[in-house]
């Protein structure tokens, strides 16, 4: 039995299939209370690899789960207990929320982003809205400062920028172009331009890997992101 760690944090070391067979079998609640303590990159994978109801319904337990029974910690220690030989307390465990689910849904892709959001919308209106309110899209980093774009563009090589703004609205592709300097624009404009037609997906991973580095960015406090869900807008 592990002792001195969180069990929860070692969910990080158990093999993604085993988890995936796991959250395809377990109650939709024990799933959600899994997802809600994994990185998000890790999360987000498993999620994408669900079937679609499965996940509207497992996205909408996260966002409500505020309340963490011992029943629930039951279910998910035995899983624990069965893979890692761990432990948990009810006091291990993260809970779920609109917020934490926003960040879930912004390191997938935008199909399956809308996808689950449209599902949410027919199960409770209110509770998408209140998640989409705390999203920040790959198209609204054109909302970003001159200074955040060049932060921006100094973290992601133009090798991940360009197939992520190859899909992206004109107005941001000219909003990197107008802060880097002529001759490094021209070289991001090339790039993007001899790319060969790509399939959505790849597009939607580019930008959802770009969405990471800027939230990482955002983290170090090197840019600010304005979200109307926040209780004080920082601009």
């Amino acid at each position: 039995i592990a002792t001195g760690i969180s069990a929860f944090s070692l969910l990080g070391s158990i093999d993604n299939k085993r988890l995936l067979d796991f959250l395809r079998k377990e109650h939709p609640q024990t799933a959600a209370l899994i997802l809600s303590n994994l990185k998000v990159d890790q999360a987000s994978n498993l999620l994408a690899e669900l079937p679609e109801e499965n996940r509207i319904e497992i996205t909408y337990r996260l966002a409500t789960l505020e309340d963490i029974t011992p029943e629930l910690i039951e279910d998910v220690e035995a899983v624990l207990r069965d893979q890692i030989g761990a432990e948990i307390t009810e006091g291990d465990a993260k809970k779920g929320g609109a917020e934490s689910t926003a960040d879930l849904l912004n390191a997938i892709g935008q199909t399956d982003q809308k996808i689950i959001l449209d599902g949410l919308k027919k199960i409770d209106e209110e509770l998408c809205d209140d998640i989409s309110s705390y999203l920040f899209m790959f198209d609204d980093i054109v909302n970003l400062t001159d200074n955040a774009i060049q932060a921006i563009k100094g973290a992601v090589d133009n090798k991940l920028l360009a197939p992520a703004l190859k899909g992206a609205k004109d107005n941001l592709r000219e909003k990197f172009y107008k802060n880097l300097s002529e001759k490094a624009g021209g070289m991001l404009r090339d790039e993007i331009d001899v790319l060969p037609p790509m399939p959505m997906k790849e597009i939607e991973k580019a930008q959802s890997d770009v969405l990471q580095i800027v939230f990482d960015l955002e983290g170090k406090g090197e840019l600010t992101i304005a979200r109307s869900g926040d209780e004080q807008e920082l601009i």
